[in-house]
Parts: C-alpha cells; structure tokens; sequence
C-alpha cells in the first residue's frame, strides 16, 4: 500500500508540471485504458466464482480460482466439492475489499504511461529534467537583457499576414 501511495504521489507532481493540455490528454489516456469500475464490479458479482474479475485485472492465480471452482463443482457428488466451495466463496469475498485497490493501481499506471507517452519521458526523467530546467530558465533569464515583454506570435499554417482578429474570415490560402 505504500508503494501505491508513493506512486500516486508521484504522478501528482508530475502532474503539476504539464500544461492544461498534455493533462488532458492523459486524462482521455487513462479514462480509455485503466479498468472501468462498473466493469470491474459486474464481473465480481457475476463472475466472481469463477475469477473472472481476477481475469480482468490480470491476477496471478485466476486460473487457480477457476479450476478450482470447477472442481468444487464437479467433486460436490462426494460431498469434498462443498469445502471447496466454501473457501472459493471466503476467497470471493476477499476479492471485493481489493477491488477498489487493484482499479486504483490500474489507473495509475495508465496515469503513468500517460505521462511517459506525453512527455516523452519516463516520470523519474520528467520529475529530475523538470529539476533542472526550471533553474537554466532562471538562469537563462538573468543572462539575457531585458526585452519587449509581448509573446512572440506565431503564425498558424493557414493564417495570413492580414488576418487581424484571428477569426480566419477573409478566406485565406495556406502559406507556401
């Protein structure tokens, strides 16, 4: 638990230091690759016997899970099958208070992997660069002399020279 406690921590300041885009980015990444909680949920309910919610998670010992539960169902004619299904359902039952720790590990390593794929970085690099680059900055600054203030405007590839407003109404051809 702590290491996903650590890790959360980490994507969270990793997080600070992406522009409202690249988080949005990552937040479409990981909504499309990190485990629905419905999903996961209906699975435990319906088809937790058998391990399917270990199957979805990618869960060391679903299969064991599933055969098992194929035996306790085929051995219950001699009475063992009974215990096996016993410990299958106390196993169960278990499974539904880690559910909520195995969505959250899912989605931030989605999170994760988001950022690595934004970044180009992996978030130990994003985490020491971000470091280091904000100090060149500071420097960087300091060196060069003062400056007109206003942002450098850069022209779009179909943006014309005498597009005042920006609203591409004078129906200009892209730039050659």
């Amino acid at each position: 638990m702590n290491n996903l406690d650590e890790l959360e921590q980490q994507v969270i300041d990793d997080r600070k230091n992406l522009s409202t885009k690249q988080q949005l980015m990552i937040n479409e990444y990981v909504e499309t690759n990190s485990v629905n909680a419905i999903v996961a949920w209906a699975m435990w309910f319906f088809l937790g016997q058998f391990g399917g919610h270990r199957f979805l998670f990618k869960k060391n010992k679903a299969i064991l899970m599933l055969v098992l539960e194929l035996i306790g169902i085929i051995t219950t004619i001699i009475v063992i099958g009974f215990f096996i299904l016993t410990a299958i359902v106390i196993w169960w039952i278990i499974d539904a208070f880690s559910i909520p720790t195995w969505i959250k590990e899912r989605r931030l390593e989605a999170t994760v992997k988001a950022i690595s794929v934004v970044t180009g970085k992996s978030t130990k690099e994003f985490n020491q660069n971000e470091g280091s680059s904000s100090n060149e900055a500071d420097k960087n600054k300091e060196d060069q002399p003062a400056q007109d203030s206003q942002p450098e405007k850069k022209q779009s590839e179909f943006e014309s020279i005498d597009d005042t407003d920006g609203d591409f109404t004078d129906f200009s051809k892209p730039k050659e």
